[in-house]
C-alpha cells in the first residue's frame, strides 16, 4: 500500500473516531440532502455537533470515497457514521429512524436526550443507600433493575460537592421528600458521574435520613447511554452529567 493510499485512510479514520456524528456526503446528491435534513431535524439543538465532509468539494473526494468503500461496502454517498459505527445511507437511515433505533443510536451517542416513552438502558452502576442501621451500603446493580414495578424520580447533577449542587439541588429533594412521596413516587436517585467513595462521602454530609439514594455512575455509562452527558473538559471535569430530572414508571420514562 502506498504512502497516498495510507495517508487517506489515516484522515478517514480520524474523522471518524473524532466526531459523534459524521456524515460523507456529495454537495449535489439528493439523497444526502435527505438524510442530511432527517438528522437535522432529530439533532435540534445540537445539530451543530453533526459533522459534514462534502466529498465533491474537496481535492481528494474521490480517494476518499473509494477507503469508504472498502471499510463498509457502500459505494454511493451518503455514509453515515454514529458514534463511530458505519449505519449506511440514506435508505438505512431512514429504516433506522422508522423503527426508532436511529433515536436510541443518537441517544448513546449523547447526541439526543432520552425522550417518554423511552426505556431507561441497561448498565452496571453503584447504587448507595442507606442500610437499617443507617449507613451508606454501595451495591454493584445493573441500572434497568433499579426502576423495575416502581415510580422513580431520577436526577442528575455535574458534581458531588460542587457549590450549586450541594447547597440548593440536592437539598430542594431532601426538602420535597415527603410531598414526592404523596404523589405516588417510591423512590427517589440522584446520579452523578463520580465514583462510589465520592458518592457516599457527599450523601454522607447531608442529612439524608433514608430519603434519596444515590447512583455512582463512574464511568459515565448510564449518563452516556441516556444523551445527557455533557463535556466539560474545558473545566477539567471531563465527561459529566446535565443537570436534569426524569419520573421513570417502572423502567420507562414517563417525563423528561
Amino acid at each position: 500500500m502506498d504512502q497516498a493510499k495510507k495517508e487517506v485512510i489515516l484522515r478517514v479514520a480520524k474523522e471518524i473516531v473524532g466526531s459523534k456524528l459524521v456524515v460523507f456526503s456529495k454537495s449535489t446528491c439528493g439523497f444526502c440532502r435527505e438524510a442530511k435534513e432527517i438528522l437535522t431535524d432529530m439533532l435540534g439543538m445540537n445539530a451543530s455537533a453533526m459533522r459534514v465532509v462534502e466529498l465533491d468539494l474537496i481535492d481528494n473526494g474521490s480517494d476518499i470515497q473509494q477507503v469508504l468503500r472498502m471499510m463498509t461496502g457502500i459505494a454511493t454517498v451518503p455514509n453515515i457514521f454514529i458514534g463511530g459505527k458505519s449505519v449506511g445511507g440514506c435508505s438505512e437511515l431512514k429504516e433506522l429512524k422508522g423503527k426508532g433505533v436511529l433515536h436510541r443510536l443518537l441517544c448513546e451517542a449523547s447526541l439526543q436526550p432520552l425522550k417518554p416513552g423511552d426505556k431507561i438502558p441497561n448498565v452496571q452502576v453503584q447504587v448507595l443507600r442507606s442500610s437499617k442501621d443507617g449507613k451508606l451500603v454501595a451495591e454493584q446493580v445493573e441500572s434497568l433493575k433499579l426502576f423495575e414495578g416502581k415510580t422513580s424520580v431520577l436526577f442528575g447533577v455535574p458534581a458531588a460537592y460542587s457549590p450549586s449542587c450541594s447547597e440548593r439541588h440536592l437539598p430542594s429533594y431532601i426538602q420535597h421528600f415527603d410531598e414526592l412521596k404523596s404523589k405516588g413516587v417510591d423512590q427517589v436517585f440522584c446520579i452523578s458521574v463520580n465514583d462510589a467513595f465520592v458518592m457516599k462521602a457527599w450523601a454522607s454530609s447531608h442529612d439524608m435520613d433514608k430519603r434519596i439514594s444515590f447512583i455512582a455512575d463512574g464511568n459515565g455509562e448510564l449518563i452516556e447511554k441516556m444523551g445527557l452527558a455533557q463535556d466539560s473538559r474545558k473545566a477539567g471535569m471531563g465527561m459529566r452529567s446535565r443537570r436534569f430530572a426524569c419520573i421513570v414508571r417502572d423502567g420507562v420514562v414517563e417525563y423528561m
